[in-house]
């Protein structure tokens, strides 16, 4: 009798210990869970305060991080403006909030270009253009070769002014056996003037921003 009192109070022991376990992993994994949502990554952290170059290069690095993982809501259209002018509009947000507007678009089929316009709280930080003009090469032996020219423009932004800017311009060749890297041709330091334009563009593109369906002209 008083062995099987015994077992009775061991397995008793034993099934309480189990169920303490088990309330200790549970509770365990919702920390991860909370430590987690407030990972210091969190947007309201990284995109708090840009008030200087750094700031804004940590913000464009995130946001491409983002975007590179998968982390980002998009939405997209196209357009089409009489067979002149075509292109994409692509809208990247989180948490609702508008980060990068990337416009790709070609004119008259020697004009191709894509704009970046990183965004937050409505208004631009950092602006990226990557413009390509190709034309015959004149200097080449093949009649077909072509030569394209290159030009890339950043634009660092701080209260709605620009804080530097910079320029970067090469050319490439289909006949010539190397070609300049974007990444090796160093940029230039330019004057900074007026973005009013750039500023025209991106506004033009915010008021697309809940386009589902496909465009003629964005002006239209």
């Amino acid at each position: 009798m008083r062995l099987l009192l015994y077992f009775m109070v061991f397995f008793s022991l034993l099934s309480c210990r189990e169920k303490s376990d088990t309330t200790v992993a549970e509770d365990s994994t919702l920390e991860a869970v909370a430590g987690a949502e407030e990972s210091p990554a969190d947007t309201a952290a990284t995109l708090s305060a840009i008030n200087t170059i750094e700031d804004i290069e940590e913000a464009y690095a995130y946001v491409l991080s983002k975007i590179e993982h998968h982390s980002m809501d998009s939405t997209s259209f196209g357009y089409n403006c009489h067979g002149e002018k075509q292109g994409n509009v692509q809208y990247f947000s989180e948490n609702g909030q508008l980060r990068l507007i990337r416009h790709t678009y070609n004119e008259y089929s020697h004009h191709d270009a894509t704009d970046h316009y990183f965004v937050k709280d409505s208004s631009l930080y950092f602006v990226f253009f990557d413009r390509m003009s190709w034309s015959f090469d004149s200097q080449a032996k093949e009649p077909e070769a072509v030569k394209e020219e290159i030009t890339e423009n950043r634009f660092y932004i701080v209260d709605n002014q620009p804080v530097r800017c910079l320029e970067k311009k090469f050319t490439t060749r289909s006949a010539a056996a190397n070609n300049p890297r974007s990444a090796l041709v160093a940029n230039k330091e330019v004057g900074c003037t007026s973005l009013e334009l750039v500023r025209e563009n991106f506004r033009l593109l915010v008021q697309h921003r809940h386009q589902q369906d496909s465009l003629s002209c964005l002006e239209d």
